[in-house]
């Protein structure tokens, strides 16, 4: 998933960027379906009653079921007002809301890595088994500002 933080007189506000893939979600249930793959409940919906993601990288059992075909949109972007895009597996927003996560990084901003490696604990401390994996990226950081104007990469109004 990829949430973006937009700041917003101090404070900042969650934009879900993506949806997750999950077995459960009709039209990629669907598309398992229609590849010869089943879901079932298990808690949870689950391909073939074993993931609970749809789409991943390295799933080489449910392969013919769990692809890693990305979705793609383009969204439209306002630079000045979004501060930073967090990105995390799914082992996060199983125990947390898009809102508090990006609300837990604005909190440790000032720290080197804006809170990620704290943001992990903090899924695994609210009971998150899953693998948890987070990056987030300073879109006002000074290198990525310096590319804009340097001419080293044009800079665009949309999310891809």
């Amino acid at each position: 998933a990829e949430e973006e933080g937009e700041e917003m007189g101090g404070e900042v506000r969650a934009i879900d960027l993506t949806e997750d893939h999950k077995p459960g979600r009709p039209d990629e249930q669907a598309r398992i379906e229609a590849a010869g793959g089943f879901v079932v409940e298990l808690g949870v919906p689950r391909v073939m009653g074993y993931l609970a993601v749809s789409r991943a990288i390295g799933d080489a059992e449910l392969k013919q079921f769990v692809i890693a075909e990305p979705e793609i949109h383009v969204k439209p972007r306002e630079p000045q007002a979004q501060r930073f895009v967090l990105l995390a597996t799914d082992g996060l927003w199983d125990v947390m809301s898009s809102q508090e996560a990006v609300e837990f990084v604005w909190k440790k901003w000032e720290e080197k890595d804006h809170g990620a490696e704290e943001l992990v604990r903090e899924a695994y401390r609210l009971g998150s088994y899953d693998n948890i994996c987070v990056m987030v990226i300073d879109l006002h950081h000074e290198m990525i500002a310096a590319q804009v104007e340097g001419g080293q990469q044009e800079e665009s109004n949309e999310w891809t």
